[in-house]
């Protein structure tokens, strides 16, 4: 028999009772893993993303294995990704813009590790945001001009954003190449030129 939307909440609400407030603590804790499970493991893979994409640009095969090898420096990548959100957070509480520009800041985090995996954490992103001054706005102008893949990701139920984020990050992986001064990267190869031109946040 076919019932209205509304008996459907009505009986959820009437069974749900006498056990809302346990389901709501097994909510939390569920939530409460899966954070810390990212933030275990964000570090490692955006820096597995970073190397795999670094490897694609010099012609090499792609391959699911180094998705993992950001883990061979987890402590170093821990806790580049740690601080990075706790930064990021706490900007955000500002007002969602310096936030945003936090952000901006820390976007060349993995690759300059990936180009100097013997500098430290604090190395790495204090790199960054030298690298970043006055670069932060042409990186915005770069995210901004995937909107229309991202509006078209909510058509697709966000599938196709398993697609866009391999084309989003090589871009920026050719901003971050035509920005880092020449003994930063490990390309030998010519690198595509971008204009830089001096836009600040």
């Amino acid at each position: 028999m076919e019932i209205s939307i509304r008996e459907m909440k009505s009986n959820a609400k009437a069974i749900l009772k006498d056990q809302w407030g346990m389901l709501t603590l097994m909510e939390l804790i569920a939530s409460m893993i899966m954070n810390v499970a990212m933030l275990l493991t964000g570090g490692a893979l955006y820096m597995g993303l970073a190397m795999a994409t670094v490897d694609v640009d010099k012609g090499k095969k792609a391959d699911v294995v180094t998705l993992f090898n950001g883990f061979k420096d987890f402590l170093k990548v821990f806790l580049l990704y740690l601080i990075n959100e706790i930064f990021i957070f706490l900007w955000s509480l500002l007002f969602i813009i310096p936030g945003i520009i936090k952000a901006l800041s820390y976007s060349m985090c993995y690759f300059i590790l990936n180009d100097n995996p013997d500098i430290t954490y604090d190395e790495a992103r204090n790199r960054s945001v030298e690298m970043m001054k006055g670069n932060k706005g042409k990186l915005f102008r770069i995210y901004l001009s995937f909107i229309g893949w991202y509006i078209l990701s909510l058509f697709t139920f966000g599938i196709l954003l398993l697609f866009t984020r391999p084309y989003v990050r090589m871009t920026v992986y050719q901003f971050y190449k035509s920005i880092a001064p020449k003994q930063e990267t490990n390309d030998t190869d010519d690198c595509v030129v971008i204009d830089n031109e001096d836009i600040t946040f």
